[in-house]
């Protein structure tokens, strides 16, 4: 299935309902050029990159099967960072800066185990797997009529 709400209303659309000229073709295909030149992709249009109070970029970005947060740091930081997350959101600690608890609301819900992390060249990657079985739960009621 094709995760549709990953693209973002920023992003340029074609009205496909009144007759298409070649002037308009070329003009909507300026538009996505323009678009695609500002390094944003439909899929991480959604989740804006969000900064914490020590003005770490943090971004936040959806696949089929995982859920990554990347997230820019310094290797003395992260030492202090400590990052706990439940099934909708992820905590980011850092215990030597005043206003230090940051939390990020997921797109998705996530599993608890099977978490996966990298740091390298100064950016920590989590990788967070997608919750495939949403349990339902019926709600039943009575008519008091």
């Amino acid at each position: 299935m094709f995760p549709w709400n990953l693209f973002s209303s920023s992003f340029p659309s074609f009205d496909f309902q009144k007759p298409i000229k070649p002037e308009d073709i070329e003009q909507y295909i300026k538009k996505v050029m323009a678009h695609s030149a500002k390094n944003e992709t439909p899929f991480e249009a959604n989740h804006p990159k969000m900064e914490p109070a020590n003005h770490q970029p943090v971004q936040i970005i959806e696949t089929f099967h995982y859920v990554y947060i990347r997230l820019s740091i310094s290797p003395a930081d992260l030492k202090e960072l400590k990052v706990r997350h439940t099934s909708h959101k992820i905590v980011l600690e850092m215990s030597n800066h005043e206003n230090g608890r940051q939390e990020f609301l997921l797109p998705v819900a996530v599993k608890r185990k099977g978490v996966q992390t990298i740091y390298r060249n100064h950016l920590l990657e989590i990788a967070l797997p997608v919750a495939d079985d949403l349990e339902e739960t019926e709600i039943s009621w009575e008519d008091q009529s």
